[in-house]
Parts: structure tokens; sequence; C-alpha cells
């Protein structure tokens, strides 16, 4: 921790700092800082060439100071007062969050900024291949069943029949840890896997973790493209998946099996296992 002091005491002067690690949602090695004046977040190895314009626009938070420490990029940002949705709120709210993904989605200066110029076929391509190379080491038995192997298969022949769209801005993580209410309404931490991809890589995965399907339908009205039944719990597999293979790279078998249970109902067109939780 003496090197985060040597960085916040250069920049605040100030002394009796408090380090402490957030309990999940950040994905990089990421502190929250405490003086007597101030708590902020300091983030490693984040070097996100779209979160400066993300805070200039409200959909981040604001930053407060950038720099190395030897090699290392951090970035210190402030630490907003708040708390995560819940599924009540996501119901509740369904107008705010369509009109906050909106915001980002089809932001052209931000796409601009991450400026990916690559085909739907070709990501998709890319996204499945990435899979099958993380499928080859897996550890976790969760992977190698007949019921596995044969929604595996389902689901790439699923892929087939995607709807190309336009490539717009996603976030890459929309989980409820990494979404905060403040005062001012919704806000988004950890960006650290914006990208280029399909739209309902975020709109999947938010409407089936979240919202009852009866509702699905109530969000595309303040949203400007076609309501897709389909890609909603196409993009929630993926997402599954990608979540259970994380969890068998960091040895947690019993996450990785539950993962993998929720890639298996996304693909058959179920109810997110976890929603009556």
């Amino acid at each position: 921790m003496k090197h985060i002091l040597k960085i916040l005491s250069s920049i605040f002067n100030e002394s009796d700092w408090e380090i402490k690690k957030p309990q999940s949602g950040l994905t990089k090695e990421t502190y929250i800082v405490i003086s007597a004046k101030r708590k902020l977040f300091i983030k490693f190895d984040s070097n996100n060439i779209a979160l400066p314009y993300l805070s200039s626009i409200g959909l981040a938070p604001k930053i407060i100071k950038t720099g190395y420490d030897g090699e290392r990029h951090y970035i210190i940002q402030e630490y907003l007062e708040g708390n995560s949705p819940d599924r009540k709120w996501f119901n509740k709210n369904i107008s705010e969050l369509a009109t906050f993904i909106k915001k980002y989605q089809f932001d052209k200066k931000l796409a601009n900024i991450l400026g990916e110029c690559i085909s739907y076929e070709d990501h998709i391509d890319l996204l499945l291949r990435q899979i099958e190379k993380d499928l080859l080491n897996v550890n976790c038995d969760c992977f190698k069943t007949e019921l596995f192997l044969k929604t595996y298969h389902n689901f790439i022949q699923q892929s087939k029949g995607l709807m190309p769209l336009d490539l717009t801005p996603i976030h890459g993580d929309p989980n409820y840890s990494n979404c905060i209410i403040t005062s001012t309404g919704l806000i988004m931490l950890d960006w650290d896997n914006i990208q280029m991809s399909d739209p309902y890589n975020d709109l999947g995965p938010i409407l089936w973790w979240y919202l009852p399907e009866t509702t699905w339908s109530n969000f595309f009205k303040d949203y400007p493209i076609e309501y897709d039944r389909k890609k909603v719990f196409w993009w929630s597999a993926k997402r599954s998946l990608s979540v259970a293979l994380w969890f068998d790279n960091k040895k947690d078998e019993m996450s990785a099996t539950d993962f993998v249970s929720d890639f298996i109902a996304a693909v058959y067109t179920k109810n997110n296992p976890k929603f009556n939780n």
C-alpha cells in the first residue's frame, strides 16, 4: 500500500489515508481511498481511452487525476455515494434504464473514440473463436457433460441466425454491482470492457437477469431498435458462458457450474434460474 500512499500524498498533500478493497463489481486492481477531506477510487492498469469522455458526459464517475506509478497507469475518480439497483428498481425504472443505455450506445463521438471497423459477421466469429479457445483449457467437469456439449452445439447453430445490426458501444459487464443509483440518477462503473458490439450484448443480460419477460417489450418503447427476443436469450447465454469460463480460470468450480446452468437455460429460452432468488 506504500505506493498508493505516495501517489495520494503527492497529489493532495494529505496524510492519514484509509485504503480498502471494494467488495465487488470491479475487474481491475482497484481501491477505495478515504481521507478527512475526500473519498475516491484509484484503479491501476486501466488505460481506457473512452473513460475521459464517458466521465465528461456523466456516464461514469468524474476523473480527478491520471498518471503513472513506474510503468503502471493509474486513474483516480470520485467515489459516488449511492446503492446498486435491485430487480425491484429495474422493474420500476425501465424507461430510465432504456434512456441511459441509449445515451452511450448511440453516441457517435464515443463510437469514433472506440474506432473499431469490422463487420457484424466477423465480430461474431471473433467472439466464438475466443470461446472455443477458452474451452480447450477448462478444468471443471461441467463443461464436459453431454448436456453442455449438446447445448453448446445449439448455441453455435443459433449464432448463424442472428440478425446483423450496426455495432454500437457496449459496457461489456452491465451487472447490478457495476451500476449505482445516485442523487442525479443512474451511473455505471467499471467500463474496462467497453467495446463495439451488438447492442444486445448489453441488453440481453440486463433484461434476462433483472426483468420478467412480460416487461421486455416495454423497454423498447424508449429504445430505438426493434425488440428481438431470440437475441435477448442468445447474448444472455453468451455472457453466462463467458462468466462461467472466467470462474473456471479462477478454479472456482461451484460458480462455474452455476453459470453453466444459466448458459443452458438461456440457450433453451428459459427464465433465468436465479430470478426467484
